[in-house]
């Protein structure tokens, strides 16, 4: 009970006071076993308010403490906040990259800036794995963004490769980077039903990696891997679920020219497993013109059906 200013013995006085009511002096003395530092105590007590009367009485917990208990809390959310700023700091000038070919990312800041460092400054290519939940870090660079320029001004045109879990088209928060992905020069998506991680690779020298497995609690904690077999062993991983993802373009040329672009865009969504909402929403278009398009499209094929659908145009009008 130090933090509310009483000894001890202030504090076996007061409980006593507390318990009992008002209690002469002398009573007190013989239930403590005590003498005059009991009437000390009392004293020092009723200095600090806790007690009053005579004989003395303990005045009410929730009155006398409440103020010293919201001074403390005060106290310690602002200790917190301070804390809080000296592991950012922290954070920043830590450079554990530069200890091994694995480091282990804990904050928001130091992934944020390894995300952006890989996105913005690849040379050659970018092989990235967008997976559900979508926690957007960072803005979303336009193609043309200045962050995407070296320091001569030049604009960095790697080869892109991004595959999008089929979820992730339905989230508010990920579709002006989906959007932005399929404007990028040089870049191609896919989409696939399910991805095994999320994942950044880098000119296939950095690559960014969950520490923990998807049903993990923890889904901040990131390994910033540089170099290595665990590189190459990621980089197989990712050909192997591009090879198995539907492509995603926007000039949708994999579709016959004999369908307008509004249609191979479509289809091309459709056959990667999407639905009417999920087209309209990565088309910006509004959902009864997804609605209509594929009824015209299904009348053109000959089919009922949305299987059907997707069969005759893998079979007839893809190239």
């Amino acid at each position: 009970m130090n933090l509310l200013r009483m000894s001890r013995l202030d504090e076996r006085v007061y409980r006593q006071l507390a318990e009992h009511g008002e209690t002469p002096i002398v009573l007190l003395q013989r239930r403590l076993e005590l003498g005059e530092e009991v009437v000390e105590a009392v004293e020092r007590l009723r200095a600090l308010g806790y007690v009053v009367g005579n004989p003395p009485d303990a005045r009410r917990p929730d009155q006398i403490f409440q103020g010293h208990i919201r001074a403390h809390e005060a106290e310690l959310f602002a200790t917190r906040a301070r804390v809080g700023e000296l592991q950012e700091l922290y954070d920043r000038a830590s450079r554990p990259a530069a200890r091994g070919p694995v480091a282990l990312l804990t904050s928001r800041t130091q992934l944020k800036e390894a995300m952006d460092d890989l996105e913005l400054n690849a040379e050659r290519e970018l092989m990235k794995f967008i997976t559900a939940p979508y926690s957007r870090l960072g803005e979303v660079h336009a193609p043309d963004d200045r962050a995407r320029r070296d320091s001569a001004g030049t604009l960095r045109i790697p080869r892109r490769r991004v595959i999008i879990e089929q979820t992730v088209v339905d989230d508010d928060k990920a579709l002006d980077g989906i959007r932005n992905a399929l404007l990028l020069p040089n870049s191609e998506s896919r989409i696939a039903v399910n991805l095994p991680y999320k994942l950044i690779i880098a000119d296939g020298e950095r690559a960014l990696v969950p520490a923990y497995p998807r049903d993990h609690p923890d889904k901040l904690s990131t390994h910033l891997i540089q170099g290595g077999n665990e590189i190459i062993a990621h980089t197989m991983v990712f050909e192997q679920c591009w090879a198995m993802a539907t492509p995603l373009s926007a000039d949708s040329s994999r579709f016959s020219t004999e369908l307008s672009a509004e249609d191979r865009q479509i289809l091309q969504l459709l056959i990667g497993g999407a639905t009417n909402e999920s087209i309209a929403r990565l088309l910006d278009v509004h959902v009864r013109t997804v609605g209509r398009r594929l009824t015209e499209l299904r009348e053109r094929a000959g089919v009922t059906s949305r299987a059907a659908l997707i069969s005759h145009a893998a079979r007839e009008w893809m190239l």
